[in-house]
């Protein structure tokens, strides 16, 4: 599962986070990320309209990772 957000560079305000569907092939999954990422990216344009001089931005890419108490601790 990956998930997908932009930042504002210029105020540190971030877009909603959204989540790629899994998938069961590596190629979907490639193909569900890009869908996210284009998600995640419709939220620069409302954000620039309200903060016209805000013209940089970051896509923020994660990972969830849960750790699960064990012999390891």
């Amino acid at each position: 599962m990956v998930t997908a957000a932009m930042q504002c560079a210029g105020c540190g305000q971030a877009g909603p986070t959204v989540e790629a569907t899994k998938k069961e092939t590596p190629g979907a999954q490639g193909k569900a990320a890009l869908a996210a990422q284009k998600a995640a990216a419709s939220w620069v344009e409302t954000h620039q309209k309200s903060e016209r001089e805000h013209l940089t931005f970051r896509l923020l890419m994660g990972i969830p990772y849960r750790l699960v108490p064990g012999a390891w601790q």
